[in-house]
């Protein structure tokens, strides 16, 4: 079952965050171990190679986290499938795993065995095991260089001699994700304040008030005031209480933790800025905490019907316009000067509604092209120096593709469904990759008809809610 495309395989590979680790059965008469060893060849990369397997888990399903995968071995009770393995030579399998391409796998997650009972009560399998496993117990790899690109099909055998021990460190105490404290973090490019006051804890860059005349001083982003309204004290933020139900453990931690992006609760007003020429661009001095540019799309504009790009290439994507059909980069840069955050949204009705009057049909080019897409996108979010990506997605998903008059001879509900959750994780993925160091905010903009539990779209945004940041229904 532990090949990309299988379902379960699948699945697991999106859950992963909620796994600690993962026990691959080789000894079901596919990778037969025991005969042929932890890797058959450097060009069998099938479900015959437990090699190819271990890679699939170790490098793509938790990506670079060997220590996730338990190697399991049938100690006496796999006669029917000629896959027992005794003590002695499970250990040397174990070894080939470690030895593997200079070392890959060397801190991985050990072993495990069908059942207790063959053991015979000495130890007499687990024994031997155990000791190999232990040299390695509680490691993590020091080993910092990009992954190989050849590593799920290099045949690198090398003479276990030759292979150094890896160094070794204890393994952080970490909380696992579902015990970490619900708030997160406040980034250092945060601004915010309570009226007429000015915070102090460092996370928090302080933003200038200037009292006038006319009213007392505020908070940028704040709400106008009274001027008969009295001030109100500071609130300290309470710091995160540790959840006191378990203890943390050495072995027990997640496989990333998800980005750090504004406290829980923050209060937003967020305005969408046409980009097109009739749409004259907002002042540096507004009140607005985060400018949205709308739209990047994938079609040309046309009156009896838009002209949709059936490669799902962004259209204007090298100067993207930010409002009256025009970039403005000094412009981008004196808003975020001033505290806001400014979001690309991809899509709006023009790439196709759910209703009888749109004609449009553009986002049925982009199913299948998730890759494509959120490439071009954190290009642009890289080029122009933005805060993040939203999402503004009017169409059908879910059964209802007769709601979408425009909809073409790609359009599917599986596909749309595929679409959608494929896109969110490549667009986080490849946003925390391109600044590990900053966080980018991710949003949806969802029709409020299509927010009820049940329905796909919002059953697919609930199972990938710690992708994204906010919702703007």
């Amino acid at each position: 079952d532990m090949a990309p495309g299988k379902k379960y395989y699948d699945i697991l590979k999106e859950q992963n965050h909620l796994l600690d680790f993962l026990m691959p059965q080789f000894y079901n008469g596919f990778a037969n171990v025991g005969a042929n060893g932890f890797d058959t060849g450097p060009n069998n990369n099938n479900l015959s190679n437990a090699r190819w397997i271990y890679g699939n888990i170790a490098n793509d399903l938790f990506p670079n986290r060997p220590d996730k995968v338990v190697f399991g071995f049938c100690a006496a009770d796999c006669s029917g499938t000629g896959h027992n393995v005794n003590g002695a030579r499970a250990v040397e399998i174990m070894q080939e795993v470690k030895a593997h391409n200079n070392g890959d796998y060397a801190c991985n997650g050990g072993a495990f065995f069908w059942k207790a009972s063959n053991d015979n009560g000495v130890g007499a399998w687990s024994g031997p095991v155990a000791a190999e496993v232990s040299t390695t117990t509680g490691c993590v790899s020091l080993q910092t260089a990009a992954p190989d690109a050849n590593r799920y099909t290099a045949g690198i055998q090398p003479a276990l001699a030759t292979i150094p021990r890896p160094r070794l460190r204890p393994l952080p105490r970490l909380l696992p994700l579902h015990l970490l404290p619900r708030q997160r973090p406040i980034p250092t490019t945060y601004s915010a304040a309570p009226p007429g006051q000015t915070p102090t804890p460092d996370a928090i860059k302080p933003v200038p008030t200037a009292p006038t005349a006319s009213a007392p001083p505020r908070a940028k982003h704040a709400s106008p005031i009274s001027p008969a309204a009295p001030a109100l004290p500071p609130s300290p933020m309470p710091p995160p209480t540790p959840n006191p139900t378990k203890s943390p453990s050495t072995t027990d931690f997640p496989t990333r933790q998800p980005s750090v992006g504004p406290p829980p609760g923050d209060s937003r007003v967020i305005a969408y800025m046409g980009n097109w020429a009739s749409e004259t661009c907002p002042p540096v001095d507004n009140d607005y905490t985060h400018i949205v540019i709308a739209f990047a799309v994938s079609y040309t504009w046309n009156a009896g019907g838009n002209i949709c790009d059936q490669s799902c290439n962004v259209v204007n994507a090298v100067n993207l316009p930010t409002c009256e059909e025009q970039y403005k980069p000094t412009l981008i840069s004196q808003w975020q000067a001033a505290g806001k955050k400014v979001l690309l949204s991809f899509g709006g009705a023009s790439m196709g509604g759910s209703w009888s009057s749109s004609p449009d049909g553009c986002w049925d080019y982009c199913f299948g092209k998730e890759e494509h897409l959120a490439t071009q996108l954190v290009d642009i979010v890289t080029t122009q120096g933005l805060d993040g990506i939203d999402i503004d997605y009017e169409y059908c998903y879910d059964g209802n593709g007769a709601d979408c008059p425009g909809r073409t001879a790609a359009y599917s509900d599986a596909g749309a469904e595929n679409f959608l959750r494929t896109l969110n994780q490549k667009l986080r993925d490849k946003l925390d990759a391109a600044f590990p160091a900053e966080h980018k905010e991710l949003t949806h903009a969802p029709m409020d008809s299509d927010m009820a539990p049940g329905k796909k779209y919002y059953d697919i945004l609930k199972e990938q809610n710690h992708l994204l940041d906010f919702l703007m229904p």
